[in-house]
């Protein structure tokens, strides 16, 4: 009973996560690995990183598994700051007063 309990709180939380991960179906039979959204093959079980859409795919069994990197890595706020995206899926924050500065509330992990 006890589990049930916990799946239950578990699942009321669901919809707080945000991210950007999506997965792309794979015909079952493709013996050389993932077709990507350019047409280019990705190996099964290697890793791309595409640094124009800032996104990380890998080629699974079946599946092509895709998430953000940088700025496309999920939702992030600072109050009183907007994203600013940078070159090479790099970012930073920038006061909402004049567009220009650095915001010296956050760090970048």
């Amino acid at each position: 009973m006890l589990l049930v309990w916990v799946f239950m709180i578990v699942s009321g939380f669901v919809w707080l996560a945000e991210g950007s991960c999506f997965y792309v179906p794979q015909p079952p039979r493709n013996a050389y690995g993932c077709v990507d959204e350019r047409g280019e093959v990705i190996g099964r079980g290697k890793t791309r990183y595409d640094l124009d859409s800032c996104f990380r795919c890998t080629c699974k069994r079946g599946y092509l598994d895709c998430c953000g990197i940088g700025y496309n890595a999920g939702t992030m706020r600072v109050e009183g700051c907007t994203l600013k995206k940078l070159p090479r899926c790099e970012y930073t924050f920038v006061s909402n007063v004049d567009g220009i500065s650095e915001c010296a509330n956050w760090t970048q992990n």
